[in-house]
């Protein structure tokens, strides 16, 4: 249940970007398919594209894939509050998402998105350093073994919040959806 200022057009809105996010992750044209995840640090936020994996409408819970050893994965253990960033160049639409992240290294969720994984993105894994680290040249590219599972991390994220902006020529739209226990809440905003 939407509620709010919001008007009859917001709760046509929010399914149809709901039906989009869903999509996404089979859709390698999508703009959502690729996200800009934002983490905090003490030296202040940092920003990383990421592959949205799958997304839950009913739970309103998207997943990525990561190296346990990368930076992201440090910085959410610390504070998981996280924000990410879409763009849908056909549509005009930019959409900002705000949740929980939880990381899930071990465990079914874990176990299955390894094992359904292509042995091409395993070898993502599969390095012998973690993410970042310096090497004289670009390495080869690693063979996979079972080390490679150990440094697997799946992170859920669980929306809290959404802001949707529609640069129209005519006439820009921005609207905020905040999801709460009992359902949500629309506002309009100022673009």
């Amino acid at each position: 249940m939407i509620t709010g200022a919001a008007v009859p057009e917001a709760g046509q809105i929010l399914p149809e970007i709901l039906d989009l996010l869903q999509a996404a992750p089979g859709d390698r044209e999508s703009g959502w398919r690729l996200l800009a995840l934002a983490t905090g640090t003490p030296s202040g936020p940092r920003q990383r594209m990421v592959v949205l994996r799958h997304f839950e409408p009913g739970s309103l819970t998207l997943r990525l894939h990561s190296d346990a050893r990368s930076g992201k994965v440090h910085e959410i253990a610390a504070d998981s509050c996280v924000s990410l960033l879409g763009w849908d160049a056909a549509r005009q639409w930019q959409v900002r998402l705000e949740g929980e992240a939880r990381l899930h290294r071990d465990g079914a969720l874990a176990d299955r998105a390894w094992t359904e994984m292509p042995d091409g993105e395993r070898r993502s894994y599969a390095a012998p350093d973690p993410p970042g680290s310096t090497v004289p040249a670009p390495p080869p590219p690693p063979t996979v073994t079972p080390r490679a599972r150990a440094n697997f991390c799946v992170i859920t994220i669980r929306l809290r919040q959404m802001e949707w902006l529609h640069l129209d020529p005519e006439r820009h739209r921005r609207a905020c959806f905040r999801f709460l226990g009992h359902g949500v809440e629309a506002r309009w905003l100022i673009p």
